[in-house]
C-alpha cells in the first residue's frame, strides 16, 4: 500500500513510529527524525532554516512545514543537521538515472536514516521493493507514484507511506522531482569491528 498523509498518525508494524505533520510533542524517550522543506530549527545546540533533515533527542522547537518521526526504542545522543541548498542530482548513484544523498546516515549498521532522492525529467523507474516501510517528502517538483492498486500524482509538500514490499516505481514527465525518505532501518552503517576510526589503526609490534 502506497498512501499520501494528511494527518499526524502512528504506525505499527515491524517498528512503532509516530508521524507528526506540521506539529509535535518532544519526548525524551525516543529519537526525533525530522524532515522539512522550509522550516526554523531550534534547539539549545544550534539553528537552521531552509530545507533540512535532521536527528535529535534533545529537546526542540520547528516552525514551518516538517515531518517529525518519533521512534521509540531509538534514543542516540546528540543532534544532526542536514541542510538542502539545491533541488539537484544527489552525490551517488541511483536506479534507472535517478540519483541520491545520505542526510542522515545510520549511527550504527541497522540503525534508521534519511536520504535525498531526485528523479530527472522523463524518467521511469523499474518496479521494485524495500524490506521495511518508506516515508516519502516532496521538496520540489511532480511525479506519479505506481502501484498495483493505481497511481498517485504527487507535487511539492506531499508526504507519502510505504508499506514495505509494496511493488511500486515512479516516473516524471516534463518536472524533475526531488524528496527526502525516511527508513526506519538500513543494512550499512559502521560497526564495533569496522568503522573508520578502527580501520585506520595499525598496531605495531
Amino acid at each position: 500500500m502506497l498512501k499520501l498523509l494528511t494527518n499526524s498518525e502512528n504506525y505499527l508494524d515491524r517498528f512503532c513510529l509516530n508521524i507528526h505533520l506540521n506539529e509535535f510533542e518532544y519526548s525524551n524517550m525516543c529519537g526525533h527524525f525530522i524532515m522539512s522543506p522550509e522550516a526554523v530549527f531550534r534547539s539549545d545546540c544550534t539553528s537552521v532554516n531552509g530545507a533540512f533533515a535532521a536527528y535529535t533527542n534533545s529537546k526542540f522547537e520547528i516552525f514551518g512545514k516538517s515531518v517529525v518521526i518519533k521512534m521509540p526504542g531509538i534514543n542516540f545522543s546528540g543532534t544532526t543537521i542536514r541542510t538542502i541548498e539545491n533541488f539537484t542530482h544527489g552525490e551517488l548513484s541511483y536506479i534507472d538515472g535517478c540519483s541520491n544523498t545520505g542526510l542522515i546516515p545510520p549511527g550504527r549498521n541497522g540503525e534508521p536514516c534519511i536520504n535525498y532522492l531526485h528523479f530527472p525529467k522523463n524518467i521511469t523507474q523499474t518496479p521494485h521493493t524495500h524490506p521495511s516501510i518508506r516515508i516519502g517528502y516532496v521538496l520540489d517538483g511532480a511525479g506519479t507514484a505506481h502501484t498495483a492498486t493505481g497511481k498517485i500524482e504527487l507535487t511539492k509538500d506531499s508526504v507519502f507511506l510505504l508499506d514495505r514490499h509494496t511493488l511500486h516505481n515512479f516516473s516524471t514527465s516534463n518536472s524533475t522531482m526531488s524528496l527526502m525518505v525516511f527508513h526506519p532501518d538500513s543494512d550499512s552503517g559502521p560497526t564495533d569491528e569496522f568503522n573508520p576510526m578502527k580501520t585506520r589503526t595499525y598496531i605495531q609490534k
